[in-house]
């Protein structure tokens, strides 16, 4: 129990771990086994410049594994998570987090803030997080060919900046995830799964209600870069936004479409789709379909704008 750290530190709360000089000694480095143990009641506030969470930094190699935050409350400036703000190269496993996560800045994650080339397997959570850019249910940001597999969100999640996703802002490969939430963007590439995606997008399930306060916007994903596959997934809701590209599955998409189906209320300005809003490619959508109503200004069309 966890609780008595809304007293800590004039309320400021618990310090996070490991952190980088001047605010601490070194990140994170070893193998952190929570053995299916719960942490309940974790409450931070902190103003330090320096990346928040349970661990403030997680180092390449590190394993943090089976632990779980409940009810906790992590507020920070950038790169914040309710169990790391900032994670190079590690392995994260079979963990899980409920609360509130806010940032004041860039990078919030409920579980994880940035991350780096790291592999993300067997975790949820089931929050409400509230960040600027790169905000997302589960980790804002896994850049260099990091991993989301088997990831779970269930919440409610606000970007005030540009890539806000239900379970991530931006990463490369998502496999096997599921999504439950409402997602607001005030910015641009919001999606239901993730802003951005730039590798493989498969085996996964959303259903959501997205709102963007400009473009680039889908069920899934808000953009699909070139290079992506999206394969096997399905989109359930209503995606609603104020500016162009907007689609079922994906806004703006350069990549690979396979097998995929969006049941979903699509509603934006021009270049709306039920199933992508524009797409740069001719000959990689295979064996899609999309239901639902459509509507906009201009280029709207029941498949593609």
């Amino acid at each position: 129990d966890a609780s008595a750290t809304s007293q800590w530190n004039k309320g400021e709360g618990f310090v996070p771990l490991c952190m980088f000089p001047p605010n601490g000694e070194a990140p994170f480095t070893g193998i952190f086994d929570g053995q299916g143990y719960t942490i309940t009641g974790l409450y931070i506030n902190q103003n330090l410049d320096a990346p928040t969470g349970l661990f403030s930094t997680i180092a390449p190699d590190a394993v943090v594994c089976s632990v779980t935050l409940e009810a906790c409350t992590v507020t920070g400036g950038d790169s914040v998570g309710g169990l790391a703000g900032q994670v190079y190269m590690a392995t994260i496993d079979n963990c899980a987090m409920s609360g509130v996560v806010t940032a004041s800045g860039a990078k919030c994650g409920g579980l994880l803030g940035d991350c780096m080339g790291t592999s993300i397997t067997r975790c949820k959570a089931n929050a409400e997080v509230r960040g600027g850019e790169l905000t997302g249910g589960l980790v804002a940001r896994n850049s260099d060919y990091g991993d989301i597999q088997e990831g779970r969100f269930e919440g409610q999640v606000t970007g005030t900046g540009n890539t806000v996703g239900g379970l991530t802002g931006f990463a490369y490969n998502i496999l096997h995830c599921t999504v439950h939430a409402t997602v607001t963007g005030r910015g641009s590439y919001v999606g239901g799964l993730a802003g951005g995606a730039a590798a493989v997008v498969q085996d996964c399930f959303v259903e959501v209600t997205v709102e963007g306060d400009a473009g680039y916007v889908g069920g899934l994903l808000g953009v699909g870069d070139y290079g992506a596959t999206v394969e096997n997934c399905r989109v359930k809701g209503a995606v609603t936004a104020a500016g162009d590209y907007v689609g079922g599955l994906t806004g703006y998409c350069n990549c690979v479409v396979t097998d995929s189906i969006a049941e979903i209320v699509v509603s934006g300005n021009s270049r709306v789709g039920g199933l992508i809003g524009h797409y740069m490619r001719n000959d990689t959508l295979r064996d899609c379909h999309a239901t639902g109503a459509v509507s906009g200004g201009s280029e709207v069309g029941g498949l593609i704008g």
